[in-house]
């Protein structure tokens, strides 16, 4: 329950001072990044198993809560800090250029901090490890292609949402 509270308590944080603090509002952001998030748990959940022991509270049998909040904070993260890097640039260009390598760079610490550290999941394949983080070869490439795609389509819907507000 403890992943599950700090998760929600940082993401409900996070949202409530964006707007007053950096001048976006990431409800948006989030809405869209939570389907994505439980979507992408869905479709590869055959790839590990997750602990039962660090994660109380569950969507679906065996989708934790707090991995599908974990996406939402990942993307909220890295869209506002590339917001912030790229604020003066006003280029939605140079705001994906910017979000793509923040957000392979957030994934892969959350997947650091959510596999190496807490032990919450395990791998059910094996995989080359990065050495000095403990974490697959295939995370941060992985983390990589997911922002090419996602962050374009999260900025696309928060758009829209955000006309409907």
């Amino acid at each position: 329950m403890f992943i599950e509270i700090t998760t929600i308590t940082f993401l409900v944080i996070l949202i409530a001072v964006s707007k007053k603090l950096f001048g976006t509002l990431l409800l948006g952001e989030t809405l869209v990044s939570f389907v994505i998030g439980l979507g992408w748990e869905i479709a590869t959940r055959e790839l590990w198993i997750y602990n039962k022991d660090v994660y109380s509270l569950f969507i679906m049998p065996d989708i934790p809560l707090g991995v599908v909040f974990g996406w939402c904070l990942v993307f909220d993260l890295t869209v506002l800090i590339a917001l912030l890097i790229t604020r003066r640039l006003k280029s939605m260009t140079w705001f994906i250029f910017a979000s793509v390598f923040l957000g392979t760079f957030i994934g892969t610490a959350f997947e650091y901090l959510g596999y190496t550290v807490l032990k919450g999941w395990e791998y059910l394949q094996e995989m080359p490890i990065i050495p000095f983080l403990g974490v697959p070869i295939r995370i941060p490439v992985g983390y990589f292609v997911l922002m090419l795609i996602f962050i374009p389509t999260i900025k696309f819907y928060d758009e829209i949402l955000e006309q409907e507000i």
